[in-house]
């Protein structure tokens, strides 16, 4: 009986640890890391901007957190308290040219609670090698045209870097400035940026200075040339011009300078002929390939044509307008605008990709929850990729293409048991800058689970000690009935016997003939029964025995007589 209740007691205290150690791990939560770079794609090895967040979701403090970014560059940020997240971020990280598109993942090693060293990683990320565009436009102006003999004015030159590959070694020859030589320093430029260089000189005669950018992208040498400047001195023509040549004005003017990215521009463009001779086979452009629509392509001597384009504006930009034409020799004809300048109102990036999340935070048993993302693009251009993911979930719904200011996104997530989720959204502008942003407030769901989960563990456990309680009872009340009754709890009686029954005394049964005749049957023995009033209070009415018999034997013959019989011989 005492093997049996230790059997079941270390049955319960086993079930009881079960249950209490796997609510302690439900408690505990987790850790997540999270990355993020811009831009994600890269001509060639660069730099890049990395946030690295890490999310303590336990109920305790993690220490020593040190986040690892690819190639061994760690930074230990020290530690986070539970429910808190903290981030390591550099605007310049360096990619070599082998990490493009290679998968990548970021992780951060800690310490636990309990002591142990824990590791967690980032899902992979690539930073994508995309193919190099080479492309610069070059512009000329001056600050007059006609001049006397001897004033100065002053030539502003620009060249922009249009592609995306730095342009290398870059230098200005704007003949017969300089003689021809060098103008200014040489330097390099970085995609999109703009390089302005000025000249000063005074003039004694007509010049048509006709300017070339020199420059190195991916190892080859390339020029951006921009239109003729012509000055008159004296209000006499440069001899050496050809009256077509000088003939040629382009006007171009913008229905707005100030815009934001994504907006249209319509520009006007006016080319006139001041020449004598008729031009033909008339083209307008601008730096980007944008045509000019006219009526027609021949333009009279002293005649002008009016054109327009549209333009989608990104960015702050100068847009230049050349026009060219050919005259009656077939000698080409070309003529630039003034850079007509749009400024485009800069995006905050920090507040450009937004996102509300709506949801039911308490449920009554576990299943899944409708999650409702307003996804706000702020930034006024077409985003692309836009992408809702969590760290344990995953990615959670996508938007290929978004122009919209609005989009609202419903999607169901799994909730099994009561859990807080950080929702990240992210996204790619026109020029492959990478926008990403995170809830500001973790979305939590509560599981009551009134009849699921921990709370259906824990009534089975009851129900399970219950009938434990229930076993053990029923055990004592039919270990004390034995006893009243003068039984053990395995049925044998007190004095060694089992249940009463009719057996013959010991040295009877089969004895020879005449042995043990003739003696007296004894009277059957009767239990003695207490009084009532000594009865257990149970009143439970003891078993019957059966009295015991002894076998009838014959009565012994006189000694020495017939059938005479020693017992006590063997």
């Amino acid at each position: 009986m005492k093997k049996i209740v230790s059997i079941l007691l270390a049955a319960i205290v086993a079930v009881t640890l079960c249950i209490s150690m796997s609510a302690t791990a439900l408690a505990e939560g987790s850790v997540k890391i999270t990355a993020s770079v811009s831009p994600s794609s890269l001509t060639g090895a660069g730099t890049v901007s990395v946030k690295v967040t890490v999310q303590n979701d336990t109920d305790s403090e993690i220490n020593d957190v040190t986040v690892v970014f690819p190639g061994d560059d760690s930074e230990n940020i020290g530690s986070i308290p539970a429910g808190d997240s903290k981030t390591r971020s550099d605007s310049e990280w360096n990619v070599s040219e082998d990490m493009l598109d290679t998968e990548l993942a970021f992780s951060a090693t800690f310490t636990d609670a309990n002591g142990d060293s824990q590791t967690v990683n980032t899902k992979t990320l690539t930073i994508s090698k995309k193919e190099s565009t080479v492309a610069a436009t070059a512009t000329a102006s001056v600050t007059k045209d006609a001049i006397e003999k001897g004033e100065t004015v002053k030539f502003t030159f620009k060249l922009k870097n249009e592609g995306n590959v730095t342009l290398e070694d870059a230098s200005l020859k704007a003949p017969p400035l300089s003689g021809g030589d060098q103008l200014g320093k040489t330097f390099s430029l970085a995609p999109g940026e703009t390089k302005i260089m000025t000249w000063e000189t005074a003039l004694s005669e007509s010049v048509d200075v006709k300017p070339v950018f020199s420059y190195t992208a991916n190892g080859d040498e390339e020029t951006a040339k921009a239109g003729t400047v012509s000055v008159t001195v004296g209000g006499e023509a440069q001899a050496s011009a050809t009256p077509a040549a000088d003939s040629l004005e382009v006007v171009a003017t913008a229905n707005n300078t100030q815009v934001k990215a994504g907006d249209k521009v319509s520009f006007e463009v006016t080319v006139r002929n001041h020449g004598s001779q008729d031009l033909k086979n008339l083209k307008v452009t601008d730096a980007n390939g944008n045509k000019v629509t006219f009526t027609g392509t021949q333009l009279n001597a002293g005649s002008a044509a009016k054109g327009t384009a549209e333009v989608t504006v990104q960015e702050t930009a100068s847009f230049v307008f050349t026009a060219t034409a050919e005259d009656a020799d077939g000698n080409s004809v070309r003529a630039a605008s003034d850079p007509v300048s749009i400024t485009v109102d800069s995006a905050d990036l920090s507040n450009a990709l937004t996102m509300d999340v709506a949801f039911i935070p308490e449920v009554s048993k576990a299943g899944p929850v409708d999650f409702t993302f307003k996804v706000k693009n702020n930034t006024g251009q077409e985003l692309k990729n836009v992408v809702i993911t969590e760290a344990t979930l995953g990615e959670i719904a996508s938007i290929p293409s978004m122009t919209g200011a609005e989009q609202d996104i419903t999607q169901p997530v799994q909730v099994d048991q009561t859990t807080s989720f950080v929702f990240t959204i992210s996204g790619e502008l026109p020029d492959g800058t990478r926008l990403e942003s995170q809830t500001q407030q973790p979305a939590t769901v509560t599981v009551k689970q009134s009849f699921g989960g921990m709370s259906t563990m824990l009534i089975l456990l009851l129900v399970v000690i219950i009938a434990i309680a229930a076993v053990a009872i029923a055990l004592g009340v039919f270990i004390h009935k034995n006893k009243k009754a003068g039984y053990t709890a395995f049925g044998k009686r007190r004095d060694g016997g089992t249940e009463p029954q009719q057996h013959p005394r010991q040295g009877g049964g089969n004895r020879p003939a005449g042995q043990g005749a003739g003696r007296q049957q004894r009277p059957p023995q009767v239990s003695q029964q207490r009084p009532r009033s000594q009865m257990p209070r149970e009143e439970i009415e003891p078993r019957r025995q059966a009295p015991r018999q002894r076998q009838q034997k014959p009565p012994a013959p006189k000694k020495g007589g017939k059938g005479y019989s020693d017992r006590n011989k063997f």
